[in-house]
């Protein structure tokens, strides 16, 4: 296994040593030396760690042509590695209850960071063959913005507390469906996707979709420390740290190129457009007229954007 580890590229070894990593922590009860919190938690933050490190590494060794994003990025996870730390062992070990509690700070403080580093890998993109690739981000995102607001951002708001909870409440589905939404231009930006861009848009995908789990099952009593959870949170980590380690992230988006009509792109384009009318018939069915307003929105928005994007398509033809 080490000789395989060694041969392996180096974002490859990296995603084998830290899958080891987590199935040791998810068999601890069952391993001599390995019960208790503290053995966890001593793994859950080494992976941590081993992101913030795999970020270094790679921005040392590749020498992007975005230094400035990568190290956004390495500062989020450092922030988020911060998060963490304080989460586990505060309430572990000093048995801090509250919410917010200060390691809120550190989690919500790592999404602009994060957002701000992915909108410097995209913004030399904004140029006339590339607007037609991002706005199809723009599409997919309107369906993923509406079901978000309806499932997870107004409940949040309206749940029961003080001020500062609601708020804190509602901060983390908005962050994460905003930092989503740019890796999504990230995504449909450029027509070639280099295996950096594939591990770090992969990364995205699972952070918001155990984000939101969490959250959903915060919101309905329904989270018990589901290590599950944990397994998702800890292959970002490890992703993200790849994505830094491959060694395309030199060039994290090739040029734009003037044609982009995959079929497998258009297809999964409009799977992604099903997703506010599915919102709507689904909502119809139940008789349910409190989200009519945001579904209506999403839905006018979202025919604009595909008419101006077909307007696009003729013109290019």
């Amino acid at each position: 296994m080490t000789r395989l580890l060694r041969r392996a590229p180096g974002w490859l070894g990296y995603l084998a040593a830290g899958a080891i990593a987590i199935t040791i922590s998810q068999l601890r009860p069952g391993l001599p030396g390995l019960a208790g919190w503290r053995s966890y938690t001593a793994i859950y933050l080494l992976v941590n760690a081993s992101a913030v490190a795999a970020i270094a590494v790679g921005i040392y060794r590749h020498r992007p042509a975005q230094p400035v994003a990568w190290l956004l990025v390495l500062v989020n996870q450092a922030v988020y590695f911060g998060g963490d730390f304080l989460f586990y062992v505060g309430r572990n070990a000093w048995h801090w209850t509250s919410f917010p509690a200060p390691a809120d700070t550190f989690y919500l403080g790592h999404y602009p960071l994060l957002a701000a580093g992915l909108i410097v890998m995209i913004r030399h993109r904004w140029d006339a063959p590339s607007r037609q690739l991002l706005a199809d981000g723009v599409i997919a995102g309107v369906g993923f913005a509406v079901l978000s607001w309806i499932v997870l951002i107004a409940p949040s708001a309206n749940a029961p507390g003080s001020l500062l909870v609601k708020v804190t409440s509602a901060a983390y589905p908005v962050l994460d469906l905003a930092t989503f939404l740019i890796g999504l231009q990230l995504f449909f930006g450029s027509k070639r996707k280099t295996g950096s861009v594939k591990l770090l848009v992969s990364a995205l995908v699972l952070l918001f979709a155990t984000d939101s789990i969490y959250a959903w099952m915060q919101l309905h009593g329904a989270y018990h420390g589901q290590q599950f959870l944990d397994v998702m949170w800890l292959s970002y980590y490890l992703l993200l740290g790849a994505s830094a380690l491959h060694p395309s992230m030199r060039n994290i988006i090739d040029p734009a190129e003037p044609r982009a009509d995959s079929p497998v792109r258009y297809l999964l384009l409009f799977a992604l457009t099903l997703i506010t009318p599915a919102v709507a018939l689904y909502h119809g069915i139940r008789g349910d007229t409190n989200n009519e307003l945001p579904v209506a929105v999403g839905s006018v928005v979202l025919f604009v954007l595909v008419g101006l994007r077909m307007l696009g398509l003729i013109r290019h033809q």
